[in-house]
């Protein structure tokens, strides 16, 4: 996973202008992107200094011409140059409000690690049926299977014998 920042001065009278060119033309175009993710922006407590990250799963190549034009758009508005940097995600992890772990990412595997309701760790799995094995996911903490749903969200299985 690939990150890009983008880091600028926007004062009072220039913000309103900077979330709504997010929200109306950044965020929708980004979205049609085949490889992002993400977006966040964050303002410095008592500052004019805004970071914008965006998140990638692979190249960040399809989103450079309208990185670009959002870049020449925000230094029009703000009038300041901006920062911009690349990065390689080395850990991200994000929970809901609710505690339960949503987004697990690792260095070392690059790919989320997929939680149970409990936020443990689970682990790829297979159980067979008749000559059809079926893939789930094992959760060692729980000592339970879970299946994950079209949503990406995981439930823990209940009954096996009705497959």
């Amino acid at each position: 996973m690939k990150a890009r920042s983008v880091v600028f001065y926007a004062g009072d009278e220039q913000k309103s202008d900077v979330k709504r060119r997010i929200d109306e033309e950044v965020l929708p175009r980004f979205s049609e992107a085949p490889h992002f993710l993400g977006f966040v922006a964050l303002q410095s407590e008592g500052s004019r200094q805004v970071v914008a990250m965006s998140f990638w799963d692979d190249g960040l190549e399809g989103s450079e011409a309208f990185s670009e034009e959002f870049q020449d758009e925000i230094e029009r508005v703000t009038g300041a140059a901006l920062a911009r940097r690349e990065f390689t995600i080395v850990r991200m992890l994000m929970r809901g409000t609710d505690g339960a772990v949503y987004l697990d990412v690792s260095r070392r595997t690059n790919v989320a690690e997929h939680r149970c309701s409990l936020g443990h760790r689970l682990i790829h799995d297979q159980w067979q049926t008749g000559r059809k094995p079926i893939p789930t996911w094992f959760c060692p903490t729980c000592n339970a299977p879970y299946t994950q749903q079209p949503d990406g969200t995981f439930v823990q299985v209940t009954d096996r014998s009705s497959d």
